[in-house]
């Protein structure tokens, strides 16, 4: 039930267009279709822990297509490495192959990974799937209970405060 962040990209790209980009703050990069897009720091998402899914079909033939992935490591804002399910380490992801998951179950864990809570660990409450929303508590924070975008969420699968 994952969704892929299509409208920032699009956003990014349209500003990169027109020309409106600061060059200490994003960086330009070949997507996975071999068209050239621009990544603002603003967007980036990835962080270690985060269970996500694998979309980007050209990769080693397409093997890792539509798979879960737990990333490892953060390379750079716009890369890292990911583990898949059977152990193996795929180095070199770019953010732009992956998209955020959202968990099945309420009790897992997700991170805010967009917007001025981005880091933050908590759990759903409640969905909307009409509106792409959920209602999440933060495990921290003046503000625990937020509603947020499901691009703005992902599956968490690290170390917790109820751990």
């Amino acid at each position: 039930m994952g969704t892929g962040l299509t409208g920032y990209r699009e956003a990014v790209r349209m500003r990169d267009w027109k020309g409106q980009r600061a060059a200490h703050s994003n960086k330009d990069y070949k997507t996975s279709n071999g068209t050239s897009a621009v990544v603002n720091r603003d967007s980036c998402w990835l962080r270690t822990d985060l269970f996500v899914r694998f979309i980007d079909k050209r990769f080693k033939g397409g093997k890792y297509y539509n798979s879960k992935v737990t990333i490892e490591d953060v390379l750079d804002y716009d890369s890292c490495v990911c583990r898949t399910e059977d152990g193996r380490l795929l180095e070199g992801i770019k953010q732009s192959m992956l998209e955020t998951v959202i968990p099945k179950k309420d009790s897992d864990h997700i991170m805010v990974v967009l917007g001025r809570h981005k880091g933050q660990v908590g759990r759903i409450l409640q969905r909307d799937k009409e509106q792409c929303r959920a209602i999440v508590q933060l495990q921290r924070g003046d503000e625990p209970v937020l509603k947020l975008a499901y691009d703005a969420i992902c599956q968490y699968v690290g170390g917790t405060d109820d751990d």
